[in-house]
């Protein structure tokens, strides 16, 4: 998944208590219902549509990828 979306953003696997409190302080809310089970997180840095075409690439071969939501 990191080579298809390598060119347009990061992306790492993520710790959802500190997911929680970065969020709180940054103000973004709504986010604590996603924050269940393993997570990742990838952060845009480029086209947000060839990023969410690679996520869609990986995920077509590969239905244990589950997108639990985007912001």
């Amino acid at each position: 998944m990191r080579t298809n979306l390598r060119a347009n953003a990061s992306y790492a696997v993520v710790k959802n208590t500190l997911t929680k409190i970065a969020a709180k302080d940054a103000g973004v809310q709504g986010i604590d219902d996603l924050l269940a089970g393993p997570t990742a997180i990838a952060f845009i840095k480029g086209d947000p549509v060839a990023a969410a075409k690679g996520l869609d690439t990986f995920a077509t071969a590969n239905p244990l990828l589950v997108v639990k939501g985007g912001l």
